[in-house]
């Protein structure tokens, strides 16, 4: 029983980031979104996520879109800093096609082996009768 919780966990979980990934693709165009520490800074801007790594005054970021549109990632080095610069696209294509697959493999399996009436799992049963609720799909 403990499997299937986790699949499902991770099936919702997949969803969830690749629709917040979709959603930051609407408010990285319009807005510089992110947090900044004494260590560096993670903002959302321009259809990227962009790591800081140097000195800064903590704050949280709020401002207009810069454009910085990439299509790859890419590290911009200075002598004590870096900033790493990730395409949107790229965590949003992983999590919608981790999270394709898991549901279409849910699908398949549940689609099937199971009872059309009440979704009992009939593999390895030699009759083809539901113990559940005695559905016979040879009947109907």
């Amino acid at each position: 029983m403990k499997p299937r919780r986790g699949r499902a966990w991770l099936r919702w979980t997949l969803l969830g980031l690749t629709l917040a990934a979709l959603g930051l693709h609407g408010v990285s165009l319009m807005r510089t979104v992110g947090v900044g520490g004494s260590r560096g800074a993670l903002a959302v801007s321009g259809q990227s996520i962009q790591v800081f790594a140097g000195s800064m005054e903590p704050s949280w970021i709020w401002e207009p879109a810069t454009p910085v549109l990439a299509w790859w990632p890419r590290v911009l080095w200075t002598d004590p800093d870096w900033l790493l610069v990730v395409p949107l696209w790229i965590p949003t294509g992983l999590c919608g096609v981790a999270a394709g697959a898991s549901w279409w493999r849910w699908w398949r399996r549940k689609q099937a082996s199971a009872c059309v009436r009440c979704g009992y799992d009939l593999r390895g049963l030699p009759s083809g009768v539901c113990p559940e609720c005695g559905h016979c799909p040879a009947k109907s």
